[in-house]
């Protein structure tokens, strides 16, 4: 049985044998996502899905990236269409003091390119979940996962009516909101991932895919059934959305 991470990035520095961590996931039977950010990690998201066969690409432009790599970014997922799972990580972040409309403005570009290239989105949307979801039905795409979203009750079940995948990050383990979400989700709408290098199980750690296996025991859990059971229902939401 498979475990299947749709959110990770381990093109980042701290992964200094990535051979050997690769090794463990393919023990496991692993199937990851890595996400880009910007150009360059794009790059390197697709050059690890060529050395690795665990590893697929999706290519995107995190929200606190939004700079004049936006146009060269779409061309670069225009040439590279064939050789990515999704347009991710895409969204809006208002932690920071940023242009909130450039960040709506690219947004919607990428929803668009996602919609003609028949893609799925991975989104993004710290302290900006209703602006997020906002757009997301404005646009009217269909294949959406939100990543590691935090949202309140309201927002989560208007997502839910619009079809939209939830990504558990591995800590859930100690997180009460992402907890409560699985309780709230049905098992047709949830998948797992890890923001690896972030969001480890053990605060100050560097996460991994492996961190999975956690969640997914985690889910198992809330939702009162086997371990067998999720990871069947999880992938067979991956096997729907990114097939």
């Amino acid at each position: 049985m498979k475990y299947v991470d749709v959110h990770a990035h381990l093109d980042n520095e701290v992964f200094n044998d990535l051979d050997s961590l690769i090794k463990k996931l393919k023990g496991n039977n692993f199937q990851i996502i890595n996400n880009g950010i910007n150009y360059v990690t794009n790059n390197k998201s697709l050059q690890l899905s060529n050395k690795y066969e665990i590893i697929k690409a999706a290519f995107g432009l995190h929200p606190l990236y939004v700079n004049e790599e936006s146009k060269k970014i779409i061309n670069f997922i225009l040439e590279n269409k064939d050789n990515c799972l999704g347009i991710g990580e895409i969204g809006l972040d208002y932690l920071k003091g940023v242009d909130y409309e450039k960040q709506k403005d690219i947004f919607n570009k990428f929803l668009q390119i996602a919609i003609t290239l028949e893609k799925p989105v991975i989104v993004h949307s710290r302290r900006a979940e209703h602006d997020v979801i906002n757009l997301l039905s404005s646009s009217k795409i269909k294949k959406v996962v939100l990543h590691c979203f935090e949202g309140n009750k309201k927002l989560i079940t208007q997502a839910l009516g619009l079809g939209y995948y939830f990504s558990i990050p591995a800590n859930i383990t100690r997180s009460i909101h992402f907890q409560n979400l699985v309780k709230q989700v049905d098992l047709s709408n949830l998948l797992t991932e890890t923001d690896s290098p972030y969001l480890a199980v053990n605060p100050g750690t560097i996460n991994t895919p492996l961190s999975v296996i956690d969640s997914v025991k985690k889910i198992a859990e809330l939702k009162e059934v086997g371990i067998k059971e999720i990871q069947k229902n999880i992938i067979a939401n991956y096997n729907l959305l990114f097939k």
